[in-house]
């Protein structure tokens, strides 16, 4: 429509003005100065000083970091080096060389070479140093249970191919991750092998096999054991068949030195019919079901069944959970959640939900909002409440979202909250205001402040405080800086979330803060590249958004959520981000069209898994920014 604009007012102007008279002398075309030429010269430094298009397309960051954290009493300081160079090779395919070097010695490296083009359709990716293991596609594409990948000082490969070709295995020693901001490689001895393949078999159904074996580790399924092993082997076949119907069956055995193996197995489908999209699945997983050294979901049988329909006005899903306990002591539990929205007007939406769980820990919760467009910004207000054995609690927010010149935006929030134990009630009270902006063409800021009286178990209440800011000091250098303050002694969970975790009071650290300082340096060379994902010279947008903790599981990114920093994520497959200290990301110069961003979990903290497999699909509109925020929550 911008782009309309001027030509409107054109063809305004061209009806509307007098038109010339025979005979009438048009004057001779003459240039319009402003100030008559006297404006100086436009010498403001562009942030990346003079661009060298010469050579095939580069890019590189360089960081120099410091944080400062305190923590449960605890104090850590950790000051290193981030580094990452890009550089397309033409018929190789592009290189990527990231690194970490902390003040104590440790290094981190990997070199990554991905979608490499060989003949009849196949193409190649392969990793050196500290990557992940390998896993073939079926192995990824989950929807309700998570089969991890595991960090190895070793080798990964991954070959795609026509007819549905995916090869996939890696070696090396497994590990873990440790650090705030400058990663650092804990090995736990033996060795990790991962082998697997899939095909497609017939139109639409692919199958595939996966064989893990972890040898002579220190660390097993959690526990420091000394000296084990285990191998797991994963079947699979998925199914992709009319109006978009698509399921896949799943079978995982795990065998431990001096045991027996266990089998277990589940089931996932999804379909549509008009507007409505559906999906179910069974599964059956008894104790100790591990993918090689890594814990997965276990101890457990039962079925889902999700429904949600979509259209101009409504937004309507809801599901069930059946869980029962497999050889061990519990009772079987029923899980129920549902929720709406109705946009009633251009200006007003309303909306609610609730959840219910009926077995081992009964509990119910409920929420409704009413969120109003005004000449004032965008006001929500919005009631919750939760009830169990052990309490009885009910929220009231008021939320607002100022409207604002650019680039500036503030936010703010007031809410009562009520509390019984049964025993006693105590109302809490709170505040929030969050905002931000640009102050000039090179600095920008952005900061919050939240409040809650203390309750019935909380003598000093919540305080939690950020602040952060950015100076693009030019030549590719920048300069960023983020604070951050909290006190409190305990958080409140209003809502039932799942059918095996027990809502209520969660004790959490008393003080946390936290500095984070870094300078970094960036910038790009080589010819006009083509947006990632298209051709020269093809439109393109932008995606932009947070990796964070979903602490509530509600699928919003909510203030006091926390960001999750150093998170890689794939965009097709192929392209990389990483999140920052806040856990932002960006791509930018993303071809138009349809693509898929995918989150790398290894750096996410445990027990942090990606939401639906950690895989979105988006369509990026030309000239735009598409806002993605992408949620990780606690695995149950």
């Amino acid at each position: 429509m911008r782009e309309l604009a001027p030509l409107l007012l054109a063809a305004f102007a061209a009806a509307f003005a007098p038109s010339a008279q025979a005979g009438d002398k048009v004057p001779a075309y003459e240039d319009q100065l402003i100030d008559g030429g006297t404006l100086a010269p436009d010498d403001t430094d562009d942030g990346v000083g003079t661009y060298e298009s010469s050579g095939l397309p580069k890019a590189w960051r360089i960081e120099a970091v410091k944080t400062v954290v305190e923590s449960g009493g605890k104090s850590t300081t950790e000051d290193g080096v981030l580094a990452s160079f890009y550089a397309a090779t033409g018929n190789y395919g592009s290189l990527t060389v990231d690194g970490a070097l902390r003040t104590s010695g440790d290094v981190v490296a990997s070199l990554w070479q991905r979608d490499m083009p060989f003949d009849n359709g196949w193409r190649a990716s392969n990793g050196l140093g500290i990557v992940s293991s390998s896993n073939i596609d079926l192995v990824r594409r989950q929807f309700r249970f998570f089969l991890p990948s595991t960090p190895i000082a070793g080798a990964s490969t991954e070959w795609m191919g026509p007819g549905g070709w995916n090869l996939a295995g890696s070696a090396g020693e497994p590990g873990f991750f440790t650090g705030l901001r400058v990663p650092r490689f804990n090995g736990l001895g033996g060795s990790l092998l991962t082998g697997g393949a899939q095909s497609q078999v017939a139109p639409g159904l692919n199958a595939g096999i996966q064989v893990t074996s972890a040898t002579r580790l220190a660390n097993f399924v959690g526990t420091p054991v000394g000296d084990a092993s285990a191998r797991s082997v994963f079947a699979g076949a998925s199914y992709l068949g009319p109006g978009g119907f698509y399921g896949q069956a799943n079978v995982v055995t795990t065998q431990f030195d001096g045991e027996g193996a266990r089998t277990g197995a589940w089931v996932d489908g999804f379909n549509r019919l008009g507007p409505v999209a559906f999906n179910y699945g069974a599964f059956y997983l008894p104790p100790r079901l591990a993918w090689a050294n890594q814990p997965i979901t276990s101890s457990i049988a039962g079925g889902y069944f999700r429904a949600s329909r979509q259209s101009g006005r409504w937004g309507i899903d809801g599901g069930i959970d059946i869980v029962t306990p497999v050889q061990t002591e519990g009772t079987t539990t029923f899980f129920a959640t549902g929720s709406a929205r109705y946009q009633y007007s251009p200006r007003t939406s309303f909306g609610g939900g609730a959840n219910v769980r009926v077995g081992a820990a009964e509990a119910y919760s409920g929420f409704g909002y009413l969120d109003q467009r005004t000449v004032l910004g965008i006001t929500r207000s919005r009631l919750d409440l939760f009830h169990s054995n052990f309490s009885q609690d009910a929220q009231l927010t008021l939320d607002q979202s100022w409207r604002t010149p650019l680039p500036v935006s503030i936010n703010t929030a007031v809410s009562w909250l009520s509390t019984n134990d049964r025993v006693q009630r105590a109302d809490r009270f709170g505040f929030y205001v969050y905002g931000g902006g640009n102050v000039s063409a090179r600095v920008a800021f952005d900061g919050g402040v939240r409040w809650l009286s203390p309750g019935l178990q909380e003598s000093n209440g919540t305080l939690y405080a950020n602040v952060g800011a950015t100076w693009n000091i030019g030549r590719g250098f920048a300069l960023a800086a983020y604070a951050y303050d909290t006190r409190y002694d305990i958080t409140q969970q209003l809502a039932v979330l799942s059918p095996i975790t027990i809502a209520g009071m969660q004790p959490i650290t008393q003080r946390d803060r936290g500095f984070f300082l870094t300078l970094r340096y960036e910038g790009r060379s080589g010819r006009p590249v083509a947006p990632l994902g298209g051709m020269p010279g093809q439109g393109f947008g932008r995606i932009a958004g947070v990796v964070y903790l979903d602490q509530n599981d509600d699928g919003f990114f909510q203030p006091g959520e926390t960001g999750a920093q150093g998170v890689t994520l794939l965009l097709d497959g192929r392209f990389v981000a990483r999140t920052d200290a806040s856990g932002r990301y960006e791509f930018s110069e993303v071809a138009a069209g349809k693509h898929t961003v995918e989150i790398v979990p290894d750096n996410l903290p445990l027990p942090y898994a990606p939401r639906h497999s950690g895989r979105i699909e988006v369509e990026v509109p030309v000239r735009s920014t598409v806002s993605l925020d992408l949620g990780a929550t606690a695995r149950r």
